[in-house]
């Protein structure tokens, strides 16, 4: 029964109606990045502007904490073109794509350009907060090799 009351709750705050004006968001993420059958925690921020129906911006920046536990210390930027697709008055399907890069350093360091594709769901839980969820994935091009990585993300959002 609870959960029933749970879902109907989400589904009434979902049905609240919204402006149609551009929106930002800014979200604290954590989730897993899988490569060669394994997955390691990533933890990032991710910043999204745009407005429905038009062209956005979509700016995210991850990183590995077990490889700072390590001696290496990874940052993973991606910079998209996205827009919003509404799947109701208060959530928004937001594909995307664009460049990335997987930035390096160790004892030595260095960086591998690479591209992404992607596709969130962000939703409002009130006036300022939401939620969203995020797949990308990413490819990184360098030394005639490519290598390429899943992330699967979750975060809480500062909406205007």
């Amino acid at each position: 029964m609870r959960s029933v009351l749970t879902a109907a709750s989400l589904a009434l705050s979902l049905a609240s109606p919204i402006s149609a004006r551009a929106q930002s968001a800014l979200a604290i993420e954590a989730g897993f990045l899988t490569a060669f059958e394994e997955s390691v925690f990533q933890v990032g921020i991710r910043s999204t502007s745009v407005k429905t129906g038009g062209v956005g911006v979509d700016f995210a920046l991850a990183t590995l904490p077990q490889a700072i536990g390590a001696g290496v210390f990874f940052l993973m930027p991606n910079l998209d073109l996205t827009t919003a697709v509404p799947v109701g008055p208060r959530a928004w399907l937001m594909p995307r794509f664009g460049v990335s890069a997987l930035v390096g350093a160790g004892e030595e360091a260095g960086a591998v350009p690479g591209f992404n594709l992607g596709i969130g769901l962000i939703g409002r839980m009130g006036e300022r907060m939401g939620a969203r969820m995020d797949v990308t994935y990413q490819r990184y091009v360098g030394g005639g090799s490519s290598v390429g990585f899943t992330a699967l993300t979750f975060g809480v959002a500062w909406m205007q």
